[in-house]
């Protein structure tokens, strides 16, 4: 599936993570098919931010 807009440009995205405890693993789980999309040419990422899975 790819993200075309009208102008023929692949939309961009921008990517928001939670992190701790469970929430690091539900992340790198979802991430896995997101960057998998973008290297398909399915989309741009062009953000990505998250918060730590554990560091204190």
């Amino acid at each position: 599936m790819t993200f075309f807009r009208s102008s023929g440009t692949l939309r961009r995205v921008a990517i928001a993570c939670q992190g701790g405890g469970s929430h690091t693993a539900f992340t790198a789980g979802a991430l896995k098919p997101l960057l998998r999309g973008e290297a398909q040419g399915g989309y741009k990422i062009t953000g990505l931010s998250g918060t730590s899975g554990g560091a204190n």
